[in-house]
């Protein structure tokens, strides 16, 4: 018919962009735009009461611009009466409401774009809802997180780096991340999983065995090791240490990640149960902890530690870690290491460069490399990323000897 027009609508960007050159993008809500839709569906035509209108703003503000969201609640809310104290109830579980209200046609819409994504993009997606909800998560880490979890493959054009942030920014076009911060040339620095997305994503890797999520207060108990064997990937918040003190086992355990809210502290002999009780462990992020030192003031790491061969990220906390020892050469398939200490400077005694797949390392002290290190050359390390290192040390031309991959690099004071 003449003037007719054909809408065509997909969470896919690139399908769209394929449709049409310039296609319309649609925002999220501000806000404002949250509480006046949920007023809309609320109230209809009538206006708010003035003791509810400062609450139904922070209920909207829950709802994080998604209008789905902001309808599920508005059916929460039109279902519990118009009174403050069922308003409370709503406001203190929003993200349950957004799920269990209307819990089919959430999951069907996001198991739409879901099902769509290969296997590995689909692993990558559900693998951001072990960080805890709301949470800001850094681009570089789920990049190196998907790469130690075996999720990338390196491909004849592209490095697994490039493979990995390809697939962010795929899931980023496909609706299914949000982008908080970008840096000064456009790349992705941070995001986010909406609470929705974040739920479904959650519940389905439950589901698909691709990580327990220990939680202390939503299940009455830990899982007995019979129930742990069934998985590969642990996600664990504050409860660590109580889930520790149980001497959990778990062969098939391949990452132990931690995602603390508050401030835990652990001494180097709770620490120690950890490689005992994961022996084939890829994964290690416990950066959220922070260990101490006073009885053993070298090093965390005990013997038992090194024997973790399958080792491809760590990332640790410490009080008073001054040494990096040389045992740390034996973790041959270490790729990503990250070492948060208190000190002011810290001494590697290992030889990182010849560290055949270490490629990232990340420490908050003055990294001191041993002189003995950069005299042999025989070898070209893999390092892409090395940071803070101290320049007293060595000269640049000793460090770019051995380390003709660097691309990102930082010298204390410079």
């Amino acid at each position: 018919m003449r003037g007719s027009r054909v809408l065509f609508t997909t969470r896919d960007d690139k399908l769209g962009k394929f449709c049409c050159n310039k296609p319309h993008h649609l925002k999220f809500l501000t806000d404002d735009e949250c509480w006046e839709l949920l007023q809309k569906k609320v109230f209809h035509k009538d206006k708010c009461p003035l003791d509810l209108e400062e609450l139904g703003e922070r209920i909207a503000k829950k709802c994080m611009g998604l209008p789905l969201a902001a309808l599920v609640i508005a059916g929460a809310l039109t279902g519990r009466g118009k009174t403050k104290s069922e308003w409370e109830i709503v406001h203190q579980y929003v993200s349950e409401h957004i799920i269990s209200s209307d819990i089919m046609m959430t999951k069907k819409l996001v198991q739409m774009s879901c099902d769509s994504l290969p296997v590995n993009l689909k692993a990558c997606f559900l693998y951001c809802g072990a960080f805890p909800k709301g949470s800001e998560i850094p681009a570089w880490k789920i990049v190196r997180l998907w790469i130690a979890e075996g999720f990338i493959r390196e491909t004849m054009q592209s490095t697994v780096e490039t493979v990995a942030e390809g697939y962010l920014n795929e899931l980023v076009s496909k609706s299914l991340l949000m982008v908080t911060q970008r840096t000064s040339n456009g790349q992705i620095k941070t995001f986010r999983v909406h609470d929705m997305l974040h739920e479904f994503c959650t519940l389905e890797a439950s589901e698909e065995n691709l990580f327990k999520e220990i939680k202390l207060g939503v299940e009455q108990s830990f899982p007995r090791n019979q129930v742990l064997a069934t998985f590969r990937r642990l996600s664990i918040d504050s409860s660590v240490q109580e889930f520790i003190s149980t001497n959990p086992y778990g062969d098939n355990i391949r990452s132990f990640l931690c995602f603390s809210s508050r401030n835990i502290v652990m001494s180097p002999y709770e620490f120690e149960t950890i490689p005992k009780s994961f022996p084939l462990l890829r994964v290690l992020d416990i950066e959220s902890i922070l260990f101490e030192l006073e009885t053993i003031p070298k090093s965390p790491f005990q013997k038992q530690f090194f024997q973790l061969y399958h080792l491809r990220y760590i990332a640790i906390s410490s009080d008073s870690l001054k040494i990096l020892p040389k045992f740390m050469e034996d973790l041959w398939n270490l790729q990503t290491l990250i070492i948060s200490t208190q000190q002011q400077t810290l001494n590697i005694e290992a030889d990182i460069c010849n560290m055949p797949q270490l490629r990232h390392l990340h420490t908050n002290a003055s990294a001191k490399l041993c002189p003995s290190v950069l005299k042999t050359r025989n070898h070209h390390s893999a390092l892409q990323t090395l940071s803070i290192i101290e320049p007293k040390t060595f000269t640049e031309e000793d460090v770019f000897a051995r380390c003709q991959n660097l691309k990102s690099w930082v010298f204390v004071g410079i």
